[in-house]
Order: structure tokens, then C-alpha cells, then sequence
């Protein structure tokens, strides 16, 4: 079986689908060369570094960026995919943004449905080739996959696409990686002039759905209650979003808001273990890599009480957006936790592992 693998989409391989795809696509093309397969992963040139040269069966090649409209993704890039596909004998094309090359015989992977969503919809462009793509395209694919129980549901209940034809392929977290590695926690807070236990962090794309003012609120109620605590924000901006920036204007606390755009994926380990707790307070995920990886680092998490939270993090770490009851938890709970180990959620192998069954059986069906 041969895998064309699309990730154009994806600019920053430090994102969190970045890290996804990462450890996820040299597992499985291991997994397929041992039966005679191979995976082409298409990728833009900031990819190809952070590849393993000697993964087996895997072959990279650049390709520009494109995370533009879903029209120049159609006008331009699908025709390229489909020629490329065609000319390594492709059986399968993965992608995870619309629209689809060919959905007759593409894998998607949804990590959310934002652009269906009144809410969090993007441009007046993007709304409107959500509402005709998806219902028009979605339903058609080989294989659809998603990450989590609760977006299966939402698929089923947005696209109505039955449960039987959505593959759950989850996330899973490197637990050694998030305990023992990257850079030495030392070496890590000097750089970014931060101390032990003395940082609030939170970890990814800051945009509106992230409901980071709210972050800034829990910060200010730790600092009337003499917590005279740093919020960390590690990740890029959506264009034009700056809520907690001018949250923390407001509220007089500039110099207790770090930002951190950039910064080395083998600084986020130390960031997390050192961190006095993580919080999300998203009004919107699909999975989210953030809160699992915290817990494999030791780190304690407080997340928002919706969906898909307590079926990754349990119901004890969700509250209601309520700010003191979150400085209560936050002051409630201070220095590591034990790390969750491996055998209470899957790793990377068992994640390729679940992807390859799900398309063999599509396969097979053939």
C-alpha cells in the first residue's frame, strides 16, 4: 500500500498538528515498508530538517505552503497533488484541509469542525467553502478519521456520516520526551528569564476560540490574593488577535504576560515540567495535544468543563469558567504531579498501528 501523504497545509511543524504528524507518519511508513508500502510525505521546506533521513519507507519532498483560500488550494495546488499521486502510483492520499484532491480516494483526518461552527468561523471565504465542501465532500471519502469520541459524534451529527464509517485514531503523547528531554530546565527558564513554579502556562495558536482573556482574569485574581504569578502564552497569534495583551493592558499586568511566538521545540519539554500549572480554557477543541502532554510531563491541568476535556484529562481537572474558582484550584495545587504513564493512553506506535487497521479495512472492502 502506497500513502501520499498532503501537508501543505501545515507551515509550523512545531504546532500542534505539526507534532502529530512528526511522530506519527515515520510509524506508519516503518509499519508499511514491512509489508512492501511506502508513504511520500509533500511538505513545505521547514519540514524536511525536522525529518528522521532514515526513517524506512519514508520519502519527503518540498513542496510550497498553502494555507490560503480553500479556491487557490483547488485552483492550484489539487491539480499538482493529483498529478504527483498519479505518478507514484498512490493508493491512498491523506489530507486534513479542504478541499480534497480526490475524495474517492482520500483519507481525511478532522481534528475539529471550527468552520462549521457559528462561533469560530473564519473569513466570509472560508464560511462559505466550509458550508458547501464539507456536507459535499466529507461524505464521499474513503476513510474519514478524527482524534477524539467527541468529535465522531460531531461529525456523525453535523455531516450525518454514521459512526461505523469514522475511524477513532487518537493522539497519543512521547512520555519520555515530556519527562527527561530537550533542553535542561535550567538552561530553559534562564533564556526566557522565568522561575520555577512561578509561571501560569498555556500552549498553542492564540485566536479567539483559546479564550486567553479569560487566562489573564485567573492571573489577576492570583495577584490580589498576593500570587504574584507570570502568564506564559508559547505559541502564534492568529492575525490580529490581541486579547490577552490588552486584557493585561487593562488590568495593569503587561509585565506579568510573557509571549513567546517562537521558540525551540526542545524547549517546550522543560517549559511544561516547570510550569506551576497549565490552563485551557478553550471554548472549542477537537483533542488538543496541550493538556495530555502536561500530564505526561507531571505538570497539573486545569481545563475548561466542555467537551472534549474530561474524556482526555478526566472530570476532575474541568471547571466552569468561573476565574476564582480556577485560582482556588491553581492555589490549591502547587509542585509536580506523578507523570501518566504510557499504559493509560497509547503511543505513537499504537496510534500507527489503529490508523494502518482503519485503512486496511477500507482496503479490504474494495
Amino acid at each position: 500500500m502506497r500513502l501520499l501523504v498532503d501537508l501543505a497545509s501545515c507551515d509550523n511543524p512545531d504546532s500542534g498538528i505539526g507534532r502529530r504528524a512528526l511522530a506519527l507518519w515515520p510509524r506508519v511508513a516503518g509499519r508499511l515498508s514491512a509489508r512492501g508500502g511506502a508513504v511520500l510525505l509533500l511538505a513545505p521546506p521547514a519540514w524536511l530538517e525536522r525529518l528522521d533521513p532514515g526513517s524506512e519507507g519514508l520519502d519527503a519532498q518540498a513542496v510550497p505552503a498553502f494555507a490560503g483560500s480553500p479556491w487557490r488550494r483547488h485552483r492550484r495546488f489539487n491539480p499538482e497533488l493529483r498529478r504527483r499521486a498519479r505518478d507514484w502510483k498512490a493508493d491512498f492520499t491523506h489530507q486534513e484541509t479542504l478541499p480534497l484532491a480526490d475524495p474517492s480516494r482520500s483519507i481525511v483526518t478532522i481534528h475539529d469542525l471550527r468552520e462549521l461552527h457559528p462561533m469560530w468561523r473564519g473569513s466570509r471565504s472560508r464560511r462559505i467553502a466550509a458550508g458547501l465542501l464539507y456536507p459535499m465532500q466529507i461524505p464521499r471519502t474513503a476513510l474519514v478519521v478524527t482524534v477524539s469520541e467527541f468529535m465522531r459524534s460531531e461529525i456523525t451529527r453535523l455531516l450525518r456520516i454514521g459512526k461505523d464509517r469514522i475511524a477513532l485514531v487518537p493522539n497519543a503523547v512521547d512520555e519520555a520526551w515530556f519527562q527527561r528531554g530537550g533542553h535542561p530546565d535550567a538552561e530553559v527558564l534562564a533564556r526566557y528569564g522565568l522561575e520555577p513554579r512561578q509561571y501560569l502556562l498555556h500552549v498553542g495558536h492564540r485566536e479567539p476560540r483559546k479564550n486567553l482573556g479569560f487566562a489573564v482574569d485567573v492571573l489577576a485574581e492570583l495577584h490580589r490574593r498576593g500570587q504574584p504569578l507570570t502568564l506564559v502564552l508559547a505559541g502564534r497569534a492568529k492575525p490580529g488577535y490581541r486579547k490577552p495583551e490588552q486584557r493585561a493592558r487593562k488590568l495593569g499586568l503587561s509585565d506579568h504576560l510573557q509571549i513567546l511566538e517562537d521558540f525551540a521545540d526542545a524547549d517546550l519539554p522543560a517549559l511544561y515540567r516547570q510550569a506551576r500549572q497549565v490552563l485551557l480554557p478553550s471554548r472549542y477543541e477537537g483533542y488538543g495535544l496541550t493538556g495530555p502532554e502536561a500530564r505526561a510531563a507531571g505538570t497539573p491541568v486545569l481545563a475548561n468543563a466542555i467537551p472534549p476535556f474530561p474524556e482526555l484529562l478526566g472530570a476532575e481537572s474541568c471547571l466552569p469558567l468561573d476565574a476564582s474558582q480556577w485560582a482556588d484550584r491553581v492555589e490549591a495545587i502547587v509542585g509536580r504531579q506523578p507523570p501518566e504513564h504510557a499504559h493509560q493512553r497509547p503511543d505513537w506506535d499504537d496510534v500507527a498501528a489503529s490508523f494502518l487497521d482503519a485503512m486496511n479495512a477500507v482496503l479490504t472492502s474494495r
